[in-house]
């Protein structure tokens, strides 16, 4: 048994193989690994059955600990980290040991997850240098100004006086902060977002619901902005279609 874990690297190995290659019962094979537990040999993962190496785990989540600080390092303005981002940096691996390696290093206090579901590194800044700071509160602040009709990026541009990269950045590193909401069509002030999320619900609470027409005017705008807005919330979990009308998730 020490062998099977020891010999299938970063990938693990399920008990159900381990059987197979040893020709041992099922109902023996899992007092041996814990055994092999106690003694920091092999370590549990994921709800498969999964097993693998402790000291190949452990190498493994220093490896993704490293892996996120360069990640940071390549553009420090970036708050958190996808988790498809930090899978990529590390190559072909069984998701369900990363995704082992993540929690354990959150549970660490190495890795702290991020209301949005990403990370961070403990030690990365959240800071943002003040180039950056500058465009940022310049993009935000149009957007808060819009309210229901945000502008175009094209808008944007003109109003402020940015080139395309600089305002797409701006959206991308605010998007990363929950600061904005992005639709198939537009970004809108989080802000706003989450006035006008008060306002669809207490309508659906009174009336068991809302239709297209009644968050045009909840939310002063106009269909170009509030069809995509509705099934982007639709998206995230605030709402569901029932018939004509949207109903709120949570009912």
């Amino acid at each position: 048994v020490r062998g099977c874990v020891g010999s299938t690297g970063d990938r693990g190995v399920l008990i159900e193989d381990i059987c197979s290659r040893t020709a041992l019962r099922p109902s023996v094979v899992p007092k041996i690994l814990e055994g092999l537990r106690a003694t920091n040999e092999a370590t549990p993962i994921g709800r498969a059955g999964r097993w693998i190496h402790a000291p190949t785990f452990e190498k493994l989540t220093r490896r993704i600990d490293e892996s996120v600080k360069k990640l940071h390092e390549k553009d420090v303005a970036v708050d958190n980290l996808s988790l498809a981002q930090v899978r990529a940096s590390l190559g072909r691996m069984e998701p369900t040991v990363v995704e082992d390696a993540l929690q354990h290093l959150i549970s660490k206090g190495r890795l702290v997850r991020t209301p949005n579901g990403n990370v961070r590194h403990k030690d990365h800044s959240s800071e943002m240098p003040e180039a950056d700071r500058q465009i940022c509160d310049a993009v935000r602040g149009a957007l808060a100004k819009a309210k229901g009709r945000p502008p175009e990026i094209e808008d944007l541009e003109a109003d402020l006086q940015l080139a395309k990269p600089q305002v797409m950045r701006a959206l991308r590193l605010l998007d990363t902060r929950a600061q904005v909401f992005k639709t198939e069509t537009h970004w809108f002030d989080a802000a706003w977002l989450e006035e006008a999320k008060g306002r669809l619900r207490a309508h659906a609470q009174k009336e068991g619901g809302f239709t297209p027409a009644d968050a045009r005017g909840l939310l002063d705008t106009t269909r170009k902005w509030v069809i995509p807005l509705l099934e982007a919330l639709d998206k995230a979990g605030f709402s569901r279609r029932k018939g004509t009308q949207r109903v709120l998730r949570e009912s």
